[in-house]
């Protein structure tokens, strides 16, 4: 298939505003309002706790200094803490329990919101599209596993 499959890249052009517009709806009403780029260092913070601002700036592609405004709105909205680190002799980046609690609560909303999508699909196509989702992943991670279980490992 060539990389300019332009039915391909519009399928998944549609699948990608689809995920967008349900990671959206699933935390318009949570309560603090945070905005993207919040949510986006939140979610690094979580995958990697203890990361230093540097860390968080350059995970997100931005300068430094945005990365320390940010991270002071999440923290005066006490989703996040500064904890200093004198092994590194810099500051850790940590989710508050209440981060942790935001982003739980988050991910019940967003997975939800998925499922019922996909209660949709016949186990045929639920079974496709686990496959190409987990082919997908592995090729932006330069996995080469062939992935002939995937299907199997969802449906199990």
């Amino acid at each position: 298939m060539p990389h300019s499959d332009v039915a391909a890249v519009r399928a998944l052009e549609r699948a990608a505003e689809l995920l967008t517009d349900i990671w959206c709806r699933t935390y318009d009403d949570l309560r603090p309002i945070v905005s993207a780029s919040q949510l986006r260092a939140l979610e690094i913070a979580a995958r990697r706790p203890g990361l230093t601002l540097s860390e968080l700036a350059a995970a997100m592609g931005t300068l430094p200094s945005s990365a320390s405004r940010l991270c002071d709105r999440l923290e005066a909205a006490g989703l996040l803490t500064r904890d200093a680190d004198p092994r590194r002799r810099t500051v850790a980046l940590h989710l508050s329990p209440q981060g942790t609690a935001f982003l739980k609560e988050l991910g019940v909303r967003r997975r939800a919101e998925l499922g019922r999508l996909l209660d949709r699909l016949s186990p045929t196509a639920l079974h496709a599209l686990t496959r190409a989702l987990n082919q997908l992943a592995r090729a932006e991670t330069g996995d080469e596993t062939d992935g002939t279980d995937d299907g199997d490992r969802a449906s199990a």
